[in-house]
């Protein structure tokens, strides 16, 4: 006699993702995207201003939040997406 299994997509709920709610809401990618702006602006302008070291610290700052930010963009599409 042959066994009904459920399947854990058919009208079951998400997972919550491994970020947790940082990748559910909407908010955790869009307020890091703000920040990485914030980071380019003060980059460019510390190194307008001649301060080289600290423009390129703000580089590396900036680069790393918008990194981060792209990744948690594209957990929250596919835990949204998954769901």
């Amino acid at each position: 006699m042959p066994v009904a299994t459920k399947s854990g997509l058919a009208g079951g709920r998400a997972e919550p993702p491994l970020l947790g709610v940082a990748v559910m809401s909407n908010w955790g990618w869009r307020i890091m995207a703000v920040f990485a702006m914030i980071a380019l602006g003060l980059c460019i302008t510390f190194l307008f201003d001649g301060h080289t070291v600290v423009g390129a610290f703000w580089v590396f700052i900036a680069a790393a939040w918008a990194f981060f930010t792209i990744k948690l963009w594209r957990m929250h599409l596919a835990w949204d997406l998954g769901r």
